[in-house]
């Protein structure tokens, strides 16, 4: 398989009702170039089985198992397969608005040097009613 332009990490933890939602909408965007890297953070209700269903209708997908130890450990075994040459990350329980990812002019060509961003989601109601925006983080930042 060749090396995606942009890998998602997508942490979630006890996401059943929301998980199929954020993966399809990143699987149904203007940008096709992409892996969803998931992490099923040692959840206790079905979002292992729903992300094993997303792996079944699309190779773009692909899940980890996060063993519960939190939402950075999740990020990080994540990004330590990412293999693409950019990175963004987006909640389980967001949606990835329809045209966030445009290719005509991506961010990795808009901002050189650059490796991680955030795209803006559309957040649930369980987050902030307004869509956050992320600056993106420069390569070699931990901050």
């Amino acid at each position: 398989m060749p090396v995606p332009a942009v890998t998602v990490l997508l942490p979630a933890r006890n996401a059943e009702a929301t998980v199929a939602r954020a993966v399809r909408s990143l699987l149904a965007g203007t940008l096709r170039d992409l892996r969803v890297l998931a992490v099923d953070d040692g959840s206790t209700d079905r979002t292992r089985e729903v992300l094993d269903d997303l792996v079944a209708e699309d190779a773009r997908v692909e899940v980890l198992d996060g063993g519960g130890r939190g939402l950075v450990a999740a990020l990080n075994l994540a990004l330590e397969q990412a293999t693409s040459p950019y990175v963004a990350r987006m909640d389980a329980d967001d949606e990835s608005l329809p045209g966030a990812w445009k290719p005509a002019s991506p961010p990795w060509k808009r901002t050189p040097g650059w490796r991680a961003w955030a795209p803006p989601w559309s957040c649930s109601e369980r987050t902030s009613p307004s869509a956050r925006h992320s600056r993106p983080m420069p390569r070699g930042s931990t901050a």
